[in-house]
């Protein structure tokens, strides 16, 4: 787990961290399911009530129809690959996790702390 590693670097402060962030690769169902939701559903709702808060979204393996899924008028942006999950973890506020099903702990969820 980056955050929780012995050694590692204290996060940065709030100020310095921006939106939100939902990573996962595209070949797994719950994944994609969750990215659909997030932005069709989830997302506009958030819009309204925070109207300047961003979305990205990352993961491998996406194809045309899931890079379609960005909506820049909601602030939502399917991003494709993030590079450096650390430096992506740390540059966003939010780590979300809208997975509706699939089992087990999520290591996007411990990977947050």
């Amino acid at each position: 787990y980056p955050a929780a590693a012995e050694g590692a670097r204290p996060p940065p402060g709030y100020d310095a961290r921006h939106g939100g962030m939902f990573i996962g690769n595209w070949r797994h169902r719950p994944n994609r399911d969750a990215a659909r939701w997030l932005v069709e559903e989830v997302w506009p709702r958030v819009h309204h009530q925070l109207p300047g808060v961003e979305l990205k979204i990352f993961g491998a393996n996406s194809t045309a129809s899931d890079l379609a899924l960005s909506r820049p008028e909601i602030g939502a942006i399917v991003a494709g690959t993030c590079g450096n999950l650390e430096k992506a973890m740390r540059q966003h506020r939010l780590l979300v996790a809208p997975l509706r099903f699939g089992a087990g702990l999520k290591g996007k969820v411990t990977d947050a702390f």
